[in-house]
C-alpha cells in the first residue's frame, strides 16, 4: 500500500478515536518528543530525560494532509437553509474551495452538506463539511465525519485525474 493512503487512513482513522483516546495519543508523543537522543558512546540507560523547566525545542513543518488538485466541477451544496449551485476551485481528501461571490452569507464555523461528482463515471460524492475560511473568490470547506473509505475514495480518484496538482 502507497504510503500516502496508509497516512491517509492513520490520519482519518485517528480522528475517529475519542477525545481522551486522541489526547492518550498526543501525551504519548509527546513523551517521545522530550527524550534526550541517545549519543553514540552513550547506553539506553545513560540518557536522561531534560528538565521539565526546559522546553525542547521542535522544528515545526507545515504542509498539507491531503494533496489539492485544480478541479473545478459543479456542485451543489446546502448552507442556512439555502440551497447553492456554485464551481469548485480545488479539492483535496480533506476538504475543498468553492467559488463563490456570496461569501456575504456564509459564516466561519456554519457547516454545509454538498453534493459533486469528480469523475463522470463514478457516483457522487454526498458529504457534510465546515467552512473554515471566507476569501474573496470563495469559501473554503473541510469534510467532516469523513469514513476512511471516502476520503481513500476522493484520493484515488484525484490522482486518476490529469490536472494541476496545487500541493
Amino acid at each position: 500500500m502507497p504510503i500516502p493512503n496508509l497516512l491517509t487512513k492513520l490520519i482519518v482513522n485517528i480522528n475517529r478515536l475519542s477525545y481522551e483516546k486522541q489526547e492518550e495519543l498526543y501525551k504519548i508523543s509527546e513523551g517521545w518528543l522530550t527524550q534526550t537522543p541517545v549519543q553514540e558512546d552513550q547506553s539506553v540507560a545513560e540518557a536522561k530525560k531534560p528538565d521539565t523547566d526546559t522546553v525542547p525545542e521542535v522544528t515545526v513543518f507545515e504542509e498539507r494532509a491531503y494533496e489539492r488538485k485544480d478541479v473545478m466541477v459543479p456542485i451543489e451544496f446546502v448552507g442556512g437553509g439555502n440551497l447553492y449551485k456554485e464551481i469548485t476551485k480545488d479539492i483535496s481528501a480533506g476538504g475543498l474551495f468553492i467559488k463563490t461571490n456570496k461569501q456575504g452569507k456564509f459564516n466561519v464555523g456554519q457547516k454545509v452538506s454538498m453534493v459533486f461528482l469528480i469523475n463522470d463515471d463514478k457516483k457522487p460524492f454526498k458529504l457534510s463539511g465546515t467552512i473554515i475560511r471566507i476569501e474573496s473568490d470563495g469559501v473554503a470547506v473541510q469534510f467532516r465525519d469523513l469514513s476512511a473509505f471516502e476520503c481513500v475514495a476522493i484520493e484515488e480518484e484525484l490522482s486518476s485525474m490529469k490536472g494541476n496538482s496545487l500541493s
